[in-house]
């Protein structure tokens, strides 16, 4: 049995998703127990930033480890959030 911090893009519960910013496809685990993006942490302004988006789906990791922090939150690291 694959426990949930052993599951891998490879774990057949994972899906080939499209960003819904750049297009590119990914592995997601939004559906598992544990996805990559559990360990991204996003600030504040971050998440605001990503809801003036009103982007539907997931994001590939490349664009969402890749915001940019917002203004007085380069320390400020927030939980992340699905």
């Amino acid at each position: 049995m694959v426990t949930p911090s052993a599951r891998t893009p490879a774990d057949p519960s994972w899906v080939t998703k499209a960003c819904a910013r750049c297009g590119r496809s990914f592995a997601c685990g939004a559906n598992t127990d544990s996805c990559w993006c559990d360990a991204v942490t996003l600030t504040d302004a971050q998440r605001t930033a990503l809801s003036a988006l009103r982007l539907t789906g997931c994001l590939c990791p490349d664009c969402l480890e890749g915001l940019p922090p917002g203004p007085g939150d380069e320390d400020a690291r927030a939980a992340p959030t699905r």
